[in-house]
């Protein structure tokens, strides 16, 4: 269709002389020049109109999807409704939804808990090392965000150059110059990164990603620790209720083998029913080396956690009955850590993604465009000759 339009045109710019030879075509040039003009007019007009609305659309597209690395979004919660099945009953309530306390084991209402846990937590290096590389990790993403902003320098310069009149055009006899002279330069520079790619801001992202992984990291430590603590305080109480109750059986079966001596010195029972008293007592002494053990163990493990050598430092009477059980347990899937520490409360967890390197490594693949401006003000200063 182009082309017939461009030919009609140019049979109507045309004339054909038939005189002395065959058909042939001569053109003048003033035809010539006007048809060319005419096709370059008709040319532009038609790419004006049909081809800048798509070129633009495509244009937009393109800046539009630049970002470097796809966009993150946070998983969906479970659809459970309920923590345990209908048919399965217990004793004590379940709280959906209810947020777990960061001082969980308070609802022990244990005075000696209490004390234990807070002695573990304030002794522990894993919490301060947890902690200083959650300071780390806040701090690279300080840095890192530095980018998005301008970055303003101030320098001054002394330098100490040669001057010659010949290097200016003019004549050293008739417009001598010293021959030594101080230049001073003073000024501030001003730059900024135009993150046309999204390079910085992935880069960030990634940073973000990698403090939340520390803070996390920092929580399960802290989840770590005072679930041993509370778990070897509730073992040492256990198996000291243990070792009470194997007593007070060992107890019981001296009484019963006293009284059975009696009988047969009184000449009532036999002489059978005093091995199998002194048995029974002999068999319930070897209940006492287990639990005893366990004890120790316990003991031990909570020193170690409580930062203390086992040798300088024993554990508190605990009573087991001392203990209540929460009636009330709360039950729900935490989205953020139930303990930061007290220098870090002020930052909360920013909902990022797990990080990804390939996206800031990517971007260096990428055109990076910085835009900046500098002011210097020069002075010259003669000095004398050395």
């Amino acid at each position: 269709m182009i082309r017939g339009q461009i030919n009609g045109r140019r049979k109507n710019l045309l004339f054909v002389n038939k005189k002395k030879q065959k058909n042939f075509v001569t053109w003048s040039a003033p035809t010539v020049a006007g048809a060319f003009q005419s096709e370059q007019k008709f040319f532009a007009s038609f790419f004006q109109k049909r081809c800048f609305l798509p070129t633009l659309a495509i244009a937009a597209a393109v800046l539009s999807g630049c970002t470097v690395g796809p966009n993150f979004h946070a998983p969906a919660a479970p659809t459970a409704t309920g923590y345990t099945p209908p048919s399965e009953t217990t004793t004590q309530s379940l709280a959906l939804g209810q947020q777990v306390s960061a001082e969980w084991w308070t609802l022990f209402r244990s005075p000696t808990i209490d004390s234990l846990v807070k002695q573990a937590i304030a002794g522990s290096p894993s919490i301060e090392g947890a902690t200083a590389r959650l300071s780390e990790a806040q701090y690279d993403v300080a840095a890192a965000s530095g980018v998005l902003y301008p970055q303003v320098n101030f320098a001054a310069s002394v330098t100490r150059e040669k001057l010659n009149a010949a290097s200016f055009g003019l004549a050293p006899s008739r417009f001598p110059l010293p021959p030594n002279a101080n230049v001073y330069q003073l000024g501030p520079s001003v730059s900024y990164a135009l993150d046309v790619f999204g390079g910085n801001r992935r880069e960030i992202e990634q940073k973000s990603a990698l403090a939340d992984v520390e803070r996390y990291q920092l929580d399960a430590a802290y989840q770590t620790l005072t679930g041993n603590t509370v778990s070897q305080a509730i073992q040492v109480a256990a198996a000291g209720a243990q070792l009470k109750a194997i007593h007070d059986i060992l107890d019981l079966d001296q009484q019963t083998l006293k009284l059975v001596r009696t009988e047969r010195e009184a000449g009532s029972v036999p002489d059978t029913d005093v091995a199998t008293a002194a048995t029974q007592y002999a068999t319930d002494e070897t209940m006492l080396p287990g639990p005893e053990q366990q004890l120790d163990v316990a003991r031990h493990a909570l020193a170690v956690l409580l930062g203390r050598a086992p040798g300088e430092w024993s554990p508190p009477s605990l009573d087991l009955t001392s203990l209540a059980l929460p009636a009330s347990v709360p039950t729900s899937w935490r989205r953020k850590p139930s303990f930061t520490p007290p220098a870090h409360r002020s930052a909360s967890p920013r909902r990022s993604s797990i990080p990804r390197s390939r996206c800031p490594a990517r971007s260096v693949l990428l055109p990076s465009i910085r835009a900046s401006c500098s002011i210097r003000r020069a002075c010259y200063g003669a000095s004398p000759p050395a």
